[in-house]
Protein backbone atom coordinates (compact mmCIF):
# COMPACT_ATOMS: atom_id res chain seq x y z
CA UNK A 1 0.00 0.00 0.00
CA UNK A 2 2.08 2.92 -1.37
CA UNK A 3 -0.59 5.47 -0.45
CA UNK A 4 -0.61 4.93 3.11
CA UNK A 5 1.05 7.25 5.71
CA UNK A 6 4.47 7.11 6.90
CA UNK A 7 5.39 6.38 10.14
CA UNK A 8 7.72 7.47 11.86
CA UNK A 9 9.41 4.21 13.15
CA UNK A 10 9.14 2.40 9.86
CA UNK A 11 11.28 5.82 9.05
CA UNK A 12 13.89 4.90 11.72
CA UNK A 13 13.67 0.91 10.37
CA UNK A 14 15.06 2.22 6.68
CA UNK A 15 18.49 2.32 5.96
CA UNK A 16 18.15 4.09 2.37
CA UNK A 17 14.79 5.84 1.30
CA UNK A 18 14.43 7.36 -2.14
CA UNK A 19 11.59 9.48 -2.82
CA UNK A 20 10.65 12.38 -5.08
CA UNK A 21 10.89 15.92 -4.81
CA UNK A 22 7.45 16.98 -4.28
CA UNK A 23 6.54 13.87 -1.65
CA UNK A 24 9.05 15.18 0.62
CA UNK A 25 6.74 17.94 2.59
CA UNK A 26 4.81 14.55 3.80
CA UNK A 27 7.86 12.00 4.26
CA UNK A 28 7.83 12.91 8.08
CA UNK A 29 4.72 12.96 10.00
CA UNK A 30 4.22 16.42 11.73
CA UNK A 31 4.19 15.67 15.57
CA UNK A 32 8.35 14.31 14.06
CA UNK A 33 8.26 17.57 12.25
CA UNK A 34 11.20 19.89 14.39
CA UNK A 35 13.25 17.85 15.94
CA UNK A 36 16.45 18.00 17.14
CA UNK A 37 18.28 14.91 15.46
CA UNK A 38 17.48 14.15 12.08
CA UNK A 39 17.31 10.73 10.95
CA UNK A 40 19.42 11.54 7.75
CA UNK A 41 23.10 10.90 8.14
CA UNK A 42 23.06 12.28 3.86
CA UNK A 43 20.77 13.77 1.77
CA UNK A 44 21.37 13.56 -2.16
CA UNK A 45 19.37 15.78 -4.30
CA UNK A 46 19.89 14.33 -7.87
CA UNK A 47 19.18 16.66 -11.36
CA UNK A 48 18.98 19.68 -8.40
CA UNK A 49 19.49 22.09 -11.56
CA UNK A 50 16.12 21.17 -12.64
CA UNK A 51 13.85 21.83 -8.87
CA UNK A 52 12.27 24.62 -7.89
CA UNK A 53 14.00 26.12 -5.16
CA UNK A 54 10.88 25.62 -2.83
CA UNK A 55 10.59 22.08 -3.16
CA UNK A 56 14.64 21.99 -2.83
CA UNK A 57 14.15 23.55 0.57
CA UNK A 58 11.66 20.94 2.13
CA UNK A 59 14.79 18.43 1.51
CA UNK A 60 16.95 20.79 3.38
CA UNK A 61 14.05 20.78 6.08
CA UNK A 62 14.67 17.16 6.87
CA UNK A 63 18.09 17.97 7.61
CA UNK A 64 20.11 18.44 10.99
CA UNK A 65 23.48 20.31 11.72
CA UNK A 66 25.23 17.00 11.07
CA UNK A 67 23.58 16.18 7.83
CA UNK A 68 25.40 16.24 4.95
CA UNK A 69 23.63 17.66 1.84
CA UNK A 70 24.88 17.14 -2.01
CA UNK A 71 22.96 19.03 -4.87
CA UNK A 72 23.85 17.18 -8.08
CA UNK A 73 22.98 18.63 -11.05
CA UNK A 74 24.06 20.68 -14.64
CA UNK A 75 22.81 24.46 -14.26
CA UNK A 76 23.68 24.98 -17.67
CA UNK A 77 21.78 21.75 -18.41
CA UNK A 78 17.41 21.92 -18.34
CA UNK A 79 15.96 24.42 -16.03
CA UNK A 80 12.96 24.43 -13.59
CA UNK A 81 9.85 24.87 -15.89
CA UNK A 82 8.01 27.69 -14.49
CA UNK A 83 5.08 28.18 -16.57
CA UNK A 84 3.63 31.42 -14.39
CA UNK A 85 4.96 34.67 -15.78
CA UNK A 86 4.93 35.80 -12.71
CA UNK A 87 6.80 32.90 -10.92
CA UNK A 88 9.09 33.71 -13.31
CA UNK A 89 9.05 37.39 -12.53
CA UNK A 90 10.07 36.36 -8.67
CA UNK A 91 12.30 34.06 -9.64
CA UNK A 92 11.09 30.95 -9.19
CA UNK A 93 12.53 29.57 -12.21
CA UNK A 94 16.24 29.71 -10.64
CA UNK A 95 17.20 26.62 -8.59
CA UNK A 96 18.54 26.47 -5.40
CA UNK A 97 22.04 24.99 -6.74
CA UNK A 98 22.17 28.01 -9.58
CA UNK A 99 21.91 30.52 -6.26
CA UNK A 100 24.61 28.53 -4.46
CA UNK A 101 27.21 28.51 -7.92
CA UNK A 102 26.39 32.27 -7.09
CA UNK A 103 27.93 32.28 -3.69
CA UNK A 104 31.78 33.36 -3.54
CA UNK A 105 32.63 29.57 -1.70
CA UNK A 106 31.21 27.83 -4.98
CA UNK A 107 33.58 29.55 -7.28
CA UNK A 108 36.11 26.99 -9.08
CA UNK A 109 39.34 28.61 -8.06
CA UNK A 110 38.18 28.98 -4.26
CA UNK A 111 40.67 27.20 -1.50
CA UNK A 112 37.60 25.94 0.21
CA UNK A 113 36.39 23.74 -2.30
CA UNK A 114 32.30 23.18 -1.96
CA UNK A 115 31.75 21.76 -5.32
CA UNK A 116 33.10 18.85 -7.48
CA UNK A 117 33.07 19.44 -11.01
CA UNK A 118 32.99 16.05 -13.81
CA UNK A 119 34.84 16.83 -16.24
CA UNK A 120 35.08 13.73 -18.12
CA UNK A 121 32.64 12.94 -20.94
CA UNK A 122 31.95 9.46 -21.79
CA UNK A 123 28.98 9.44 -23.84
CA UNK A 124 29.33 12.17 -26.51
CA UNK A 125 31.33 12.17 -29.60
CA UNK A 126 34.84 14.74 -29.27
CA UNK A 127 33.37 17.61 -31.52
CA UNK A 128 29.93 17.91 -29.53
CA UNK A 129 31.88 17.32 -26.41
CA UNK A 130 34.70 20.44 -27.76
CA UNK A 131 31.76 22.44 -28.49
CA UNK A 132 29.84 22.38 -25.47
CA UNK A 133 32.91 22.98 -23.30
CA UNK A 134 33.97 25.73 -24.99
CA UNK A 135 30.14 27.57 -24.50
CA UNK A 136 29.50 26.56 -21.67
CA UNK A 137 32.48 25.38 -19.18
CA UNK A 138 35.69 27.33 -20.13
CA UNK A 139 36.99 24.48 -22.59
CA UNK A 140 37.01 22.20 -19.61
CA UNK A 141 35.12 19.32 -20.71
CA UNK A 142 37.42 16.11 -21.98
CA UNK A 143 36.40 13.46 -24.15
CA UNK A 144 37.03 10.37 -23.12
CA UNK A 145 37.82 7.94 -24.90
CA UNK A 146 39.32 10.72 -27.73
CA UNK A 147 38.73 8.44 -30.20
CA UNK A 148 34.90 7.99 -30.17
CA UNK A 149 33.53 8.94 -33.49
CA UNK A 150 30.55 8.71 -35.47
CA UNK A 151 30.24 7.70 -39.45
CA UNK A 152 32.81 10.07 -40.81
CA UNK A 153 30.49 11.17 -43.43
CA UNK A 154 28.36 13.06 -41.42
CA UNK A 155 28.92 16.17 -39.92
CA UNK A 156 29.03 15.08 -35.80
CA UNK A 157 26.81 18.73 -35.12
CA UNK A 158 25.13 21.05 -37.29
CA UNK A 159 22.53 24.01 -36.77
CA UNK A 160 19.77 24.59 -38.99
CA UNK A 161 17.76 27.67 -38.89
CA UNK A 162 14.03 27.63 -39.20
CA UNK A 163 11.48 30.15 -38.64
CA UNK A 164 8.08 29.60 -36.80
CA UNK A 165 5.80 30.43 -34.26
CA UNK A 166 4.88 27.84 -31.39
CA UNK A 167 1.47 27.31 -31.33
CA UNK A 168 -0.92 24.94 -29.05
CA UNK A 169 -4.46 23.69 -29.08
CA UNK A 170 -7.05 25.17 -27.18
CA UNK A 171 -7.59 22.87 -24.10
CA UNK A 172 -3.75 21.34 -24.33
CA UNK A 173 -1.34 22.41 -22.41
CA UNK A 174 1.64 21.77 -24.50
CA UNK A 175 2.94 23.48 -27.78
CA UNK A 176 3.76 22.57 -31.37
CA UNK A 177 5.85 24.27 -34.06
CA UNK A 178 4.80 23.34 -37.69
CA UNK A 179 7.90 24.87 -39.65
CA UNK A 180 10.03 23.06 -36.75
CA UNK A 181 8.36 19.57 -37.71
CA UNK A 182 8.74 20.13 -41.51
CA UNK A 183 12.67 21.01 -41.77
CA UNK A 184 13.27 17.58 -38.56
CA UNK A 185 11.44 15.33 -41.76
CA UNK A 186 13.15 16.71 -44.15
CA UNK A 187 16.60 16.11 -42.49
CA UNK A 188 15.12 13.21 -41.31
CA UNK A 189 14.80 11.65 -45.01
CA UNK A 190 18.22 13.11 -46.24
CA UNK A 191 19.72 10.64 -43.18
CA UNK A 192 17.34 7.87 -44.93
CA UNK A 193 17.54 8.60 -48.33
CA UNK A 194 22.07 8.37 -47.50
CA UNK A 195 21.79 4.79 -46.07
CA UNK A 196 20.91 5.17 -42.20
CA UNK A 197 18.71 3.13 -40.78
CA UNK A 198 15.45 4.71 -39.11
CA UNK A 199 16.04 2.63 -35.99
CA UNK A 200 19.88 4.82 -35.53
CA UNK A 201 17.63 7.76 -35.65
CA UNK A 202 16.62 9.76 -32.31
CA UNK A 203 14.60 12.81 -32.51
CA UNK A 204 13.78 14.44 -29.63
CA UNK A 205 11.13 17.69 -28.24
CA UNK A 206 10.65 18.97 -25.27
CA UNK A 207 6.86 19.43 -25.80
CA UNK A 208 4.70 16.73 -26.30
CA UNK A 209 2.21 18.60 -28.80
CA UNK A 210 5.46 18.69 -30.97
CA UNK A 211 6.33 14.68 -30.29
CA UNK A 212 2.46 13.85 -31.80
CA UNK A 213 2.76 16.34 -34.40
CA UNK A 214 6.13 14.70 -35.57
CA UNK A 215 4.71 11.39 -34.46
CA UNK A 216 1.69 11.90 -37.50
CA UNK A 217 4.38 13.35 -40.13
CA UNK A 218 6.35 10.11 -39.47
CA UNK A 219 2.87 8.02 -40.57
CA UNK A 220 2.14 10.17 -43.11
CA UNK A 221 5.52 9.17 -45.14
CA UNK A 222 5.49 5.76 -43.92
CA UNK A 223 8.40 5.87 -41.88
CA UNK A 224 8.40 3.80 -38.95
CA UNK A 225 9.71 5.82 -35.76
CA UNK A 226 8.89 5.33 -32.04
Amino acid sequence: DCYKGIRYYELEACTVVVTTFPALGSLLPPRARGRSQSLFTHIFMDEAAQVIEPESCIALCLASDRTKIVLAGDVYQTKPLILSKYGKQYGLDESLLQRFEQLPAYETDTLRRCKIELRENFRSQETIVKFLSELFYDDSLLCNPPSLTGPTNYPALSFLHVSGDEQSLHGFPSFYNKEEAELTMLALRKFVAAGVHVENIGVFSTYSGQVKLIHVALKEASINGR
